[in-house]
């Protein structure tokens, strides 16, 4: 038998401490996915675990609200910018870290600028755009305006990427007669793919769950998003169906969720091998 592994006093002080921090951060989701799967009427009663569960909050949610089509403009919006996004980001970050070019410091300085602005203040000038060129209230106005902010940080996500990847492996590649465009692709991108998928993780989390733009560049439901149809739920009602508003909730986290338990592993060593310089 093995024997039973003791703890000294600080390890166990540690031990507890994380255990509250984790107690402390996961309440509120547990509060959340417990109360959409009470009755409304036990909504509010202090008692944690439903006196009957029941899926009805689901099944309303469903059926008699619009949430299935912001589900839709989400799923579009988010998929949409992720490809754009990546389209954009990934032969940026590479032209970065193997070509050295006048203005180039002066360049990556500037992207990452465009990354430290709060998002407010970029709403006036595309909404202007957007109201100009006719694109408000659709799927066009928010991947655009997605793209322009995220990609700049992608791209420094990636830079560091790239630059830990060896240019003697695509030199090498050149020397057997791939034109650098092929070399690219068969010999530096598979290599660069865990931060490809950490950067489309990133721009998945950031369109699925940006607020502000969405809610300047769409006027009804057709296009809205998941953020700001949510909010439609709380507004101009005093009853509010705190049961569906949670099952909202819940259904939302899912695809996060999933994301993040498909991809961790390339995630994880996308966000960290990076930091390191082959």
């Amino acid at each position: 038998m093995r024997p039973r592994r003791r703890f000294s006093p600080a390890q166990a002080s540690v031990l507890l401490g994380a255990v509250a921090i984790l107690a402390f951060s996961l309440a509120p989701y547990l509060w959340t996915v417990l109360s959409s799967l009470r009755p409304e009427a036990e909504i509010g009663l202090p008692r944690l675990l439903p006196g009957r569960w029941t899926l009805e909050n689901y099944t309303y949610v469903l059926r008699n609200t619009a949430f299935p089509r912001f589900f839709l403009n989400s799923s579009i919006v988010a998929a949409t910018t992720i490809v754009l996004g990546l389209a954009l980001a990934v032969p940026a970050a590479y032209a970065f870290s193997r070509y050295r070019f006048k203005g180039r410091q002066v360049l990556k300085f500037t992207l990452l600028l465009c990354y430290v602005f709060p998002s407010i203040l970029l709403v006036t000038p595309l909404y202007s755009t957007m109201h100009r060129l006719g694109l408000i209230d659709t799927y066009l106005s928010m991947i655009v305006a997605y793209s322009t902010y995220a990609v700049p940080f992608c791209v420094w996500m990636l830079l560091g990427y790239f630059d830990a990847i060896p240019p003697d492996l695509e030199e090498a590649a050149m020397v057997d007669g791939a034109r650098r465009f092929e070399a690219f692709l068969r010999v530096i991108l598979p290599l660069a793919m865990p931060g490809v998928v950490a950067t489309a993780v990133f721009i998945f989390i950031f369109a699925w769950n940006e607020y502000l733009f969405a809610l300047f560049f769409t006027t009804g439901d057709t296009v809205r998003t998941l953020p700001v149809g949510l909010q439609t739920f709380l507004a101009g009602d005093i009853n509010v169906k705190w049961g569906a508003v949670n099952a909202s909730a819940v259904i939302t986290t899912l695809p996060l969720a999933l994301v993040f338990l498909v991809a961790q592993r390339q995630l994880i060593r996308g966000l960290t091998a990076g930091a390191f310089k082959g």
